[in-house]
């Protein structure tokens, strides 16, 4: 956890041309919360460090910045992780920065909407993106994906990492209208069986990531089965009835590279 005085002592004596990952806790649920990123530390640490491809914040207020296109330039991966995010963060001004992200995490940002999800349909060079626990993002808001550079999105992870049913949950059920080149797909929580229905419109979809969810075959096969690319099927913390549905899954995806990852039959439970 730092403070905007110790990020410019950081700047000006130890972080080198060299760096390129950057991990910050900001103060946003301290008592003493404090803007943690101005435009003048911001303009430092580009110059200071020129390949910094990575910027991970965690708890930071993103106000004081206003748009992310003050961020360095040489970022290719962002990661927001709890942070509080203003409306016109993600939209794209007329003038260029050169800032070319590619991957973009959004972890548990309250404020993140359809709003913001549509502002990145600017975002030319994005090609990754996982939302968890986005509760505001909609179908609707996915749907409309479609008419921007978000169509051309490879990869989407979209849910939530507890089995806990929230109000937004089926945001997924808009994804091949929305996202349809799609290639690699993550699914949690209630989004699994809302999502699972697009995958036989997902033409170019390979890899799938099913995770913290209940499932049967009747659920996932029919799906996978009509999915006419997918090679890759990996299910993660989720529960089965019994431990015959997760060999009747694998025998009936015989196409695919099945992997379970902390599986478990509730019959079975103590």
């Amino acid at each position: 956890q730092v403070n905007s005085r110790l990020l410019w002592l950081l700047v000006r004596r130890y972080l080198g041309a060299g760096l390129r990952v950057l991990c910050l806790r900001g103060l946003l649920f301290s008592v003493r919360n404090r803007a943690l990123l101005s435009q003048p530390w911001l303009q430092a640490l580009a110059r200071q460090c020129p390949k910094l491809h990575c910027l991970i914040l965690l708890h930071a207020d993103l106000r004081e910045v206003g748009n992310y296109q003050r961020l360095p330039a040489s970022l290719k991966t962002l990661e927001l992780i709890s942070c509080e995010v203003p409306g016109a963060f993600f939209q794209s001004s007329g003038v260029s920065s050169g800032i070319r992200i590619e991957t973009l995490v959004v972890e548990n940002v309250p404020s993140f909407s359809d709003q913001h999800l549509k502002a990145l349909g600017n975002w030319e060079t994005l090609r990754r993106l996982e939302l968890r626990d986005a509760f505001r993002v909609t179908e609707a808001g996915v749907r409309g994906c479609a008419s921007g550079h978000l169509a051309q999105l490879e990869s989407l992870e979209l849910g939530r990492k507890g089995r806990c049913s929230t109000q937004n949950e089926g945001a997924a059920a808009g994804i091949a209208e929305g996202l349809p080149g799609l290639v690699e797909l993550t699914l949690g929580g209630a989004e699994v069986l809302n999502g699972l229905p697009c995958l036989p419109r997902l033409a170019r979809l390979r890899s799938l990531r099913l995770q913290h969810s209940s499932l049967s075959p009747a659920d996932l096969l029919p799906a996978c089965q009509e999915a006419p690319s997918l090679r890759s099927v990996v299910l993660s913390d989720v529960s089965f009835s019994s431990a015959a549905d997760q060999d009747s899954i694998q025998q009936g995806l015989l196409h695919c590279a099945v992997t379970c990852v902390r599986c478990i039959a509730r019959a079975v439970q103590s």
